[in-house]
């Protein structure tokens, strides 16, 4: 594991100055990019957005006066952006284990407090594994409302760690909204010892890379769970705006939900998700009480 964090530090710290460097486009997938993240990004300082190796957006809605850990945080783009999401009431920490990359963080700090109009400081970046974000004593467990990264879980040799990391440092009901690349087949064993292959993707023959982005809810405690233990799922209307999504507000990929709109079946499992999250007051939710009705609701849609 030494090696593979010593390789990727080498490659993000010092082989890689600015974007442009990046030896394949694999992880500068294009993404839409909604009008107000760009009007942040234009704050930006330049020196920052130069050394940004991202592979997708990683601001979920409702963010104002979070609490949010962003892994692998880098030169700090996604930071910076975030900062400008939570407001002045929330708080931004980014953990990095590449000093290179938190000493252009940190230089912009002071810059990027005056750019967004606040009194006081609203992020700081950590030096640090993002397999061992416990070992920390100023990160707490249980203590940030989400959690992000991009490009970044990839890179660990130990994300089951990394997932139970997130997991500690997460509130109940917390989210880890993460972008990252994705093989479409498993990775031959004798590539595993590849070192080029944990900072570039060559040398892959018919193997193909995606860029996509997960949410994942850490669960309440079993009593907050069944308050909702309805197993034919419900009927949800989105009736609270969420700023920059008064319209609608896409769930996931194949649930966008209109504002004040047609209520839509979401089953159980999804249910319970939404409900423990801090979207939950944003949604009408009306229990199904049989099978036929999900028959009903489904060939309706």
């Amino acid at each position: 594991m030494a090696n593979v964090h010593e390789d990727v530090q080498n490659y993000y710290g010092v082989q890689l100055q600015q974007s442009h460097d990046l030896k394949t486009d694999a992880c500068s997938a294009k993404a839409y990019v909604p009008s107000f993240i760009k009007d942040i990004i234009k704050k930006i300082h330049p020196e920052v957005t130069a050394r940004y190796f991202g592979c997708g957006l990683v601001f979920p809605p409702k963010l104002e006066g979070c609490r949010v850990l962003d892994l692998g945080c880098g030169s700090g783009r996604d930071v910076y952006i975030l900062s400008s999401l939570v407001g002045a009431q929330g708080y931004v920490v980014g953990v990095d284990m590449t000093k290179e990359q938190l000493d252009v963080a940190n230089r912009f700090v002071d810059y990027h407090t005056k750019e967004f109009g606040f009194e006081k400081v609203n992020v700081e970046f950590r030096l640090g594994k993002i397999e061992q974000l416990t070992d920390d004593p100023e990160l707490k467990t249980n203590s940030f409302d989400v959690a992000v990264s991009n490009c970044v879980v990839n890179l660990s040799p130990d994300k089951k760690k990394v997932l139970q990391q997130v997991y500690e440092m997460l509130k109940p009901g917390g989210e880890f909204y993460f972008s990252d690349m994705y093989a479409d087949r498993p990775i031959p064993k004798e590539l595993h010892s590849n070192k080029i292959l944990w900072v570039k993707y060559t040398y892959l023959g018919d193997i193909k890379y995606a860029s996509c982005t997960y949410r994942l809810f850490k669960n309440k405690s079993i009593e907050d769970l069944t308050t909702f233990d309805n197993k034919y799922g419900a009927l949800v209307t989105y009736i609270t705006p969420i700023t920059n999504y008064e319209h609608e507000l896409q769930f996931d990929q194949s649930i966008t939900l209109k504002l004040r709109g047609q209520p839509q079946y979401l089953n159980a499992e999804l249910i319970k998700m939404l409900r423990i999250s801090r979207y939950s007051e944003n949604f009408k939710i009306d229990p199904v009480t049989d099978e036929k009705e999900i028959s009903d609701l489904t060939t309706q849609h």
